[in-house]
């Protein structure tokens, strides 16, 4: 069984003390937070409670332009009915706190024999994914105090010692280094392949919970799934394999052969589509041909959209948006005779074009 998550999000708009921080940072995802125009919210995904006594961080930060980023990120989790967008509310009151947190970051792990340091400038530039200003994977135990003192000398603390920020980083580092992110950049929208498993399997219960994984990554030995369910029916950014910090191998020769694979540590069986038809008619039932299909969007997303619903001017307003999309819809929706491939694009180009529109 999967671990239940929560979603915070902060809006960062009225927050006096947070734009020094920012004019001090090199690029914050090119947002603007001091002209009139910007916002920027920073979101988290926890997999546990975020109360106040919570110390670690969130195992999934980052930031988002609009209300309609955050809904997106918060979709593909099943998270979209938990956003609330006030900082001081229960759920947002942690992340707020870090966010707003003075002083420098000073993180550090045991590694066997050996230590790992890590220092961000402040809790906020970790929580946008902000290289270290200082990493150290190898201090050994009798450099440990000298180093200290030298990070400690006239600053002021965050966090001293704890460890989940470092392992975080190192393992968010290494997935990405595992599964080769960014991927290759594409002009074309490529469609995301998804893994299924009932989540209920483990436990003696009639009941079932099926969901889907996306599938990260295949090698020649081993298919790479996203650990968390996703419950989006949107569109993926390129890149969103970055942000898959937790992923399942699974054995690629089994899952060929049998349709399916058995994980002895989550005790849970992996399904192709196919097989999975086979054992629940009525989640697939439910899945309609436009919430099961799901698009990576191009590198060119906007020109992209733009072209697929002949928008020709840009930016433009969601009605302008939303009346090209139900003349494309009314094209080629299948029940028109139209390619349900092509409907589906439209769909996608609809969604990402109305989280950009004015």
């Amino acid at each position: 069984m999967i671990e239940e998550l929560y979603f915070s999000v902060v809006d960062c708009r009225h927050l006096k003390r947070l734009k020094s921080i920012v004019s001090n940072l090199t690029c914050l995802d090119n947002i603007e937070l001091s002209s009139t125009s910007g916002t920027v919210y920073v979101w988290g995904v926890w997999d546990i409670y975020p109360s106040s006594d919570v110390w670690r961080p969130p195992i999934l930060s980052g930031t988002a332009e609009s209300t309609d980023e955050v809904s997106n990120i918060a979709e593909q989790y099943g998270l979209e009915g938990e956003i609330i967008y006030d900082n001081k509310h229960h759920l947002n009151e942690q992340l707020h706190n870090l966010v707003v947190r003075e002083g420098i970051l000073v993180s550090r792990q045991k590694k066997a024999k050996n230590y790992a340091i890590g220092v961000w400038s402040n809790t906020f530039e970790y929580l946008c994914c902000k290289e270290p200003i200082y990493l150290n994977e190898n201090v050994l135990q009798a450099d440990l105090s000298e180093l200290t003192l030298k990070i400690s000398k006239g600053n002021t603390f965050s966090y001293m010692y704890n460890g989940d920020y470092i392992k975080n980083h190192i393992r968010k580092r290494e997935a990405i280094k595992r599964l080769n992110t960014p991927p290759k950049e594409s002009s074309e929208p490529i469609l995301i392949e998804f893994i299924y498993a009932d989540h209920l399997e483990c436990y003696s219960t009639s009941k079932t919970l099926w969901q889907k994984h996306r599938i990260i990554k295949k090698t020649d030995s081993h298919i790479f799934i996203d650990k968390y369910p996703f419950c989006g029916t949107s569109y993926l950014r390129q890149g969103w394999q970055s942000r898959v910090v937790y992923s399942i191998m699974l054995n690629r020769k089994e899952l060929d052969a049998n349709d399916e694979c058995y994980h002895k540590s989550l005790r849970m069986h992996f399904y192709t589509k196919k097989s999975a038809k086979k054992k629940t008619r009525a989640f697939f039932k439910r899945e309609n041909f436009e919430n099961d299909a799901i698009y990576e969007v191009p590198v060119n997303a906007v020109q992209w959209a733009l072209n697929l619903l002949d928008i020709k001017k840009w930016p433009a307003t969601n009605d302008i948006v939303k009346k090209a999309f139900r003349i494309a819809a009314m094209k080629h929706h299948p029940d028109r005779g139209g390619s349900a491939e092509l409907f589906i694009k439209c769909k996608t180009a609809q969604e990402f074009l109305i989280t950009k529109a004015i």
